[in-house]
């Protein structure tokens, strides 16, 4: 047995076994049973991470948010309601909102009807926030994969209120400052030389606004976008963090050669669908750094 195979078997016995994601077949258990806190946390965030059955992926957003609770006829109370200013303003962007796809295309289709009760209930819900842009791409998404206009209210309600998202779109936007001031110094910390050219070109730190306001919905493939939401209902915003470094690390030598108008156009633009179109989801969705360290040293090791 050569020395590099006695090191690799050692290896393994000094690393934690791996993490095996949940089969379809244990998915259906554990929406049966509907208790989260017995639900092993971190083959749950692997389960996510690697990718979860499509056909369960409604039921299984609304079981992690908790957005599948009874809450009477609540919703449909609020639904009936209207705020005339709210219902402008949503109105307005119902037809801005995924124009391509099938469900959204007719003004009084399922998709563009069921955004609308379901902006207009929580603008009725919390009062303090209304409505405002870049919701309407959150609903829509929940929408397309629950289904269930109830269900995808109230885990857009936790989105707003557990996860807080409600303060991203408060007066003086004081959760995305937050956001963006802390995603400048891990920028800054991992991707010095990238941090350093947008700093030069003088491309201010909120031309990644957008990827926060709406978890990259708006302008992101839709296949990454519900990725996003899987990993996002699980961890919150740490995925937005660690998938836009890791874009910007991926894509480090074009941006370097950009300018400023070049540069703005390219984040406003292709940017996030250009990953997504050279690279693996799985490798947009790891924390910097992951997919080059340990499996490829194992690998190694194994040759």
């Amino acid at each position: 047995m050569s020395r590099s195979r006695r090191f690799s078997e050692d290896y393994v016995l000094i690393i934690d076994p791996p993490i095996n994601e949940f089969s379809p077949n244990e998915w259906s258990i554990i929406l049966k049973e509907n208790d989260l806190h017995y639900t092993d946390p971190d083959r749950l965030r692997q389960s996510l991470f690697v990718g979860i059955p499509a056909s369960l992926r409604g039921e299984i957003w609304t079981f992690i948010s908790r957005g599948n609770r009874i809450h009477d006829d609540q919703y449909l109370i609020l639904a009936e309601q209207s705020n005339s200013e709210n219902e402008t303003m949503i109105q307005k962007d119902l037809a801005r909102t995924f124009p391509t796809i099938e469900m959204f295309k007719e003004t009084e289709g399922p998709g563009q009807k069921g955004v609308l009760n379901i902006l207009r209930a929580y603008s009725v819900f919390d009062e303090e926030i209304g409505y405002c842009q870049g919701m309407s791409f959150i609903v829509g998404l929940l929408l397309m994969n629950i289904k269930n206009p109830e269900l995808a209210f109230w885990t857009f309600v936790n989105i707003m209120v557990d996860k807080d998202w409600r303060s991203v779109f408060k007066t003086g936007t004081p959760k995305l400052i937050k956001m963006l001031d802390t995603f400048a110094g891990d920028l800054q910390r991992s991707l010095g030389d990238v941090y350093e050219h947008i700093q030069k070109e003088g491309v201010e730190m909120t031309i990644f606004s957008w990827c926060f306001i709406t978890l990259f919905i708006c302008k992101a493939p839709l296949e990454f976008s519900v990725r996003i939401m899987d990993m996002f209902l699980c961890e919150g915003e740490q995925i937005i963090f660690s998938s836009l470094l890791k874009m910007l690390s991926l894509k480090k030598e074009k941006i370097l050669r950009k300018k400023f108008e070049e540069l703005v156009i390219y984040f406003n633009g292709q940017f996030v669908k250009e990953c997504f179109d050279e690279f693996y989801i799985t490798t947009l969705l790891s924390p910097l750094g992951y997919v080059n360290g340990i499996d490829e040293e194992y690998e190694v090791l194994e040759s």
